[in-house]
C-alpha cells in the first residue's frame, strides 16, 4: 500500500515548472530537490543509444526538423532544449543526475522494430541502484522489455481517443485495457479526462492518472483512489519514502 506508484505523485517529464525545458536535467535536479518522482521519455538514436525525449521530432521543443531517431547521440547533444542552455539528455546523465534519490517513471515511447531499444534499456536498467518502473502504450514493448527483465515494474499507458495512430480495433483493445490478455501488467497509467470509466475503475488496478494539471483533477483523482502524474502546478507534498 505504502509503494511510490500509489502514494507519491510523479512529476511528468520532470518537475520543469517555472524552472526550465520538460525532460531536461534542470527539471530532474528540481524534481530531486523536492523529493517528486521523475516521469521520462526514451527513444532510440540512429547510433543506437538512448536519448530522454517526449516528443518522435525536434520540432516543437528544439525548432528544428527531423526525427529524434534520425539522429546520432552526438547530434542530438547539440540541440537546446526550449531555447534553455539544456541540451538533449542521453539516458546515461540522466541516470547519474537523479543517482536512485528519488524513483522514476520510464515512458518507452512506440517505435518500429520493437526489440533493440528494450534490450538495450534493459541492460542499462539491470545495473542502476534507484527505483523505477516501465510504462508503454504498446503492449508488445512492455512484453518485449519483460523478456529481457521480468524483474522490472510494468505499466500499461491508456488514454480513450487514439485518433488516427492505430486501427479502430486497436484502439477499442487499448482502451477498454483488453491488452492486458496481451501483457498483464503490474499498475496503469489513464488519462484522467477519461475517468471514470467501467474498463479502469471497476478493476482493482494500481491506478495513476495523467496528465494533472490543477488541483481540481488532483482531487477527482484521489477520489478514484488513484495517483497523479502531474504538470504545471505543485501537488501536495508527497509521500515519505
Amino acid at each position: 500500500a505504502g509503494h511510490w506508484l500509489r502514494t507519491r505523485p510523479v512529476a511528468h517529464r520532470g518537475l520543469h515548472y517555472g524552472v526550465g525545458a520538460e525532460n531536461s536535467l534542470t527539471a530532474y535536479r528540481h524534481a530531486v530537490e523536492k523529493e517528486y518522482p521523475i516521469e521520462i521519455d526514451v527513444h532510440l538514436t540512429r547510433d543506437g543509444q538512448i536519448a530522454v525525449f517526449h516528443d518522435d521530432t525536434l520540432d516543437r521543443v528544439c525548432g528544428t526538423p527531423g526525427r529524434v531517431s534520425d539522429f546520432t547521440a552526438a547530434e542530438l547533444s547539440k540541440f537546446k532544449l526550449s531555447g534553455t542552455a539544456d541540451t538533449i539528455p542521453m539516458l546515461p546523465e540522466v541516470l547519474e543526475t537523479v543517482a536512485g534519490k528519488v524513483p522514476l517513471l520510464i515512458e518507452v515511447k512506440d517505435h518500429k522494430d520493437v526489440g533493440k531499444l528494450e534490450e538495450e534499456l534493459a541492460a542499462q536498467l539491470r545495473s542502476y541502484a534507484g527505483e523505477f518502473a516501465i510504462q508503454s502504450f504498446n503492449p508488445l514493448i512492455l512484453k518485449e522489455m519483460s523478456r529481457h527483465a521480468p524483474e522490472f515494474l510494468y505499466g500499461q499507458l491508456a488514454c480513450w481517443d487514439y485518433g488516427k495512430t492505430t486501427s479502430r480495433l486497436n484502439a477499442w483493445i487499448l482502451r477498454t485495457l483488453k491488452s492486458r490478455f496481451l501483457f498483464r501488467p503490474d499498475f496503469v497509467s489513464y488519462y484522467i479526462g477519461a475517468l471514470p470509466n467501467r474498463y479502469v475503475t471497476s478493476k482493482k488496478y494500481t491506478l495513476l492518472c495523467w496528465t494533472v494539471t490543477d488541483e481540481n483533477a488532483e482531487k477527482k483523482a484521489k477520489a478514484l483512489g488513484a495517483n497523479i502524474i502531474f504538470e504545471n502546478f505543485i501537488p501536495a507534498a508527497p509521500a515519505k519514502p
